[in-house]
């Protein structure tokens, strides 16, 4: 009898345990504390840092991140227009500013954060058109250079193909496809996965309006699409 009493009390007390541990689901407000204190009207996206062997990646990136940006309500310095600037400045080179002063890209852009995209990873895998990605996105604050939010990502995606009977005509229409794949829209998903629910920006209606939303994704996530 004191066997069955203690095991129930032992049960007893680890869900109360597990009922104290168990956190709610983290609101914008909690997890962008500096967006809604600061208020930010201006991104400056920095070139891709690419540490992977695709050369063209960091193109791929860097020609999809003023849009998702934009539509969040953000002013986004244009990335052709970036680019120019900091190839004359000689700071197209991501890597040397990321732990450096960003005063004078509060200067020079007038921006309130910059993003530094850092690609982890972009693998091709074998024929059928699937591609891993890691991606991280690091936001600091132009004034004091602090991280304000990072987030990591890694995805998964799989050419969209509609299988057959025919294992010779499958394998021949998966080929095909991972050949003509169009990998800008794929690294624009990426990257509207990655500010799916960042706070809007001045520039969006619901500006100021989201803070009790909760997010989406933590600061580490996976998606397959």
């Amino acid at each position: 009898m004191r066997h069955i009493k203690f095991i129930f009390t032992l049960m007893a007390s680890a869900i109360l345990l597990a009922s104290c541990n168990m956190q709610k689901p983290a609101t914008r407000g909690e997890t962008f504390e500096h967006f809604y204190a600061e208020k930010p009207l201006s991104i400056l996206v920095m070139p891709p840092v690419n540490q992977t062997t695709n050369v063209e990646a960091k193109e791929y990136f860097y020609a999809t991140m003023h849009r998702p940006l934009a539509n969040k309500g953000y002013y986004t310095i244009p990335p052709f227009i970036a680019a120019e600037i900091l190839q004359m400045e000689g700071a197209y080179d991501t890597e040397i500013f990321m732990e450096q002063s960003l005063e004078a890209f509060g200067t020079v852009f007038q921006a309130d954060l910059v993003l530094f995209p850092i690609i982890h990873k972009w693998k091709k895998i074998g024929a059928l058109g699937e591609i891993l990605i890691d991606l991280q996105f690091i936001f600091r604050d132009v004034n004091t250079g602090e991280t304000v939010f990072s987030r990591y990502g890694e995805f998964r995606y799989q050419a969209n193909t509609a299988q057959s009977g025919n294992i010779f005509v499958w394998l021949f229409s998966n080929v095909v496809s991972a050949a003509i794949t169009d990998y800008v829209p794929v690294s624009r998903q990426c990257v509207e996965y990655l500010v799916s629910d960042l706070p809007y920006g001045k520039y969006h209606l619901e500006f100021a309006k989201d803070a009790n939303l909760r997010v989406l994704y933590g600061e580490q996530f996976r998606m397959n699409f």
